[in-house]
């Protein structure tokens, strides 16, 4: 079955972006790397790979390999310290929706 092959990647970065959001409720940070070859053709930014990380009171962050930082969610936007995510976030290539989205 064609969606059983990414299945486990895509509950992988899930499972790390919900770990990163758990964690920014207590004083720690936490963080994952994430990559295009966890997701193939699945993969939503036009970056190869980078580092989901979440720090502070909720702030969600992706930094790429090339060391630029992107807030991921409202909170880290806020903090006016990083990129916008949208920066990086690749276009739907069907048209159906302004942005790549992850299908589960």
């Amino acid at each position: 079955m064609k969606g059983s092959r990414r299945t486990p990647a895509l509950l992988a970065i899930l499972m790390a972006h919900c770990l990163a959001v758990v964690a920014c409720q207590s004083t720690e940070a936490n963080s994952q790397t994430i990559s295009r070859s966890d997701f193939g053709e699945e993969w939503p930014l036009t970056v190869d790979r980078g580092v989901l990380s979440c720090e502070g009171a909720g702030s969600v962050y992706f930094t790429a390999d090339d060391g630029s930082r992107y807030a991921v969610n409202g909170t880290a936007m806020t903090t006016g310290d990083a990129q916008q995510i949208d920066a990086i976030w690749a276009d739907d290539p069907t048209g159906l929706s302004p942005k790549r989205t992850l299908a589960l």
